[in-house]
């Protein structure tokens, strides 16, 4: 009897224990994580540390951080794209550029998003012959399927994706301008994404300039001011962008010139064709090895048959 009460005890917590975990799985969550805490802002914001001057970018390019703004380190911008305005990261992160008057919970907050994309090479034909057109529509298509996922079909049906301006190619800056405009709505004014690409030979260095749709002529007048701050490598400058280095990166994109500087990076990204130019060339010289020794054949058919002339 004993050991039939001490059964009934365990099933019967048991069985309290897992309708526990059943209903408090069915709850809704509230957790901190949701909610932003009193003070929990500020205490983020008070531990940014700020860079103004100069700042390295990728592939020897320098930013000179122009006068009234200031610049979040990769790290800080991670945090503040993350956990205090909750948005997608870009791999390629490098940092977080605002006005200095400007607060980045500021409801009028406007800034770039600076990051780098390993794209590859793009010669100066392919950026001029550019369809906007056809790109316009992929970004729309694009953005169809992404709010397909999240947001009812009216919202998908009002919301769009314009140019802002006119999109173009800067050959002498070697710099893209597209200002896309995101709309939820036609009478909306929409949210700017003003993205400055420039070129290199191994991608892009990226800005993406935000901003409210109201704020289009204070962001367009700082756009000249975002591009002239940044400096391209000098040997790159020179070199990178005329015709002879273009014809080497259409095949060997990695690589800028083609000099002793870069000959081991250029052997890196071309090794097949090493390793196959090395292997006709250790077989043409074992050929001649093989054959070095090796004399003529005499001619011996006269020697072939021998005439016994006794038995005539």
């Amino acid at each position: 009897m004993e050991r039939l009460v001490r059964v009934f005890c365990f099933v019967f917590f048991l069985t309290v224990a897992l309708f526990s975990n059943v209903t408090a799985s069915k709850l809704p969550e509230d957790n901190l994580n949701r909610y932003e805490l009193p003070g929990r802002t500020d205490s983020i914001m008070s531990s940014f540390s700020w860079i103004t001057g100069q700042q390295q970018l990728p592939e020897g390019m320098a930013l000179a951080i122009p006068k009234g703004f200031r610049l979040l380190s990769q790290q800080d911008s991670y945090t503040l794209l993350t956990e205090l305005w909750h948005n997608d990261v870009h791999p390629g992160l490098i940092g977080v550029m605002l006005p200095e008057h400007v607060s980045p919970m500021d409801a009028a907050v406007w800034g770039v998003t600076i990051y780098y994309e390993s794209t590859g090479y793009q010669s100066e034909r392919e950026l001029l012959g550019i369809n906007y057109d056809k790109l316009l529509r992929e970004r729309r298509l694009e953005r169809y399927r992404k709010l397909s996922k999240s947001e009812d079909y009216a919202v998908v049906a009002q919301s769009g994706v314009e140019w802002a301006g006119r999109p173009y190619y800067d050959s002498e800056k070697h710099v893209l301008y597209w200002p896309w405009l995101y709309k939820n709505d036609v009478a909306d004014r929409g949210i700017l994404n003003y993205e400055v690409r420039f070129m290199t030979h191994k991608g892009q260095v990226c800005f993406n300039i935000f901003g409210d749709g109201r704020q289009l002529s204070q962001i367009f007048a700082q756009v000249p001011v975002l591009v002239n701050s940044v400096k391209y490598n000098p040997r790159m400058a020179k070199g990178a962008f005329n015709l002879q280095a273009n014809r080497v990166a259409a095949f060997m994109p990695a690589s800028s010139q083609f000099d002793f500087t870069h000959l081991i990076e250029v052997l890196m990204n071309c090794w097949l064709f090493v390793v196959v130019f090395g292997m006709l060339v250790l077989f043409v010289y074992g050929m001649q090895y093989l054959h070095r020794d090796r004399k003529p054949v005499k001619h011996l058919s006269r020697h072939l048959i021998r005439i016994d002339e006794s038995l005539n």
